[in-house]
């Protein structure tokens, strides 16, 4: 991701320790949901469909799923404050 999209969207790049999962749980806690919400009920057949995949979920998970921690808004609407 570059610096200038983070500028734009008003994110900071962050990093955390090496094999510290405990430094970075929110992360963490995505790749626990994309294992059990994507992965594990997906066959890939290759790294195209992989990425197909991937995108899909990413997509889903930004701008359809309701976030409990986000007030049962979606990733999207939270961040651009878009509160019916």
């Amino acid at each position: 991701m570059g610096n200038e999209y983070l500028k734009l969207v008003g994110l900071q790049h962050i990093r955390t320790s090496v094999a510290y999962p405990q430094s970075n749980g929110k992360i963490e806690r995505y790749h626990r949901t994309l294992h059990e919400e994507c992965l594990i009920k997906t066959s890939l057949i290759n790294l195209d469909d992989a990425r197909e995949q991937l995108a899909s979920f990413v997509d889903f998970y930004n701008s359809k799923r309701l976030h409990s921690s986000l007030f049962y808004l979606t990733s999207e609407d939270f961040l651009f404050d878009r509160v019916d």
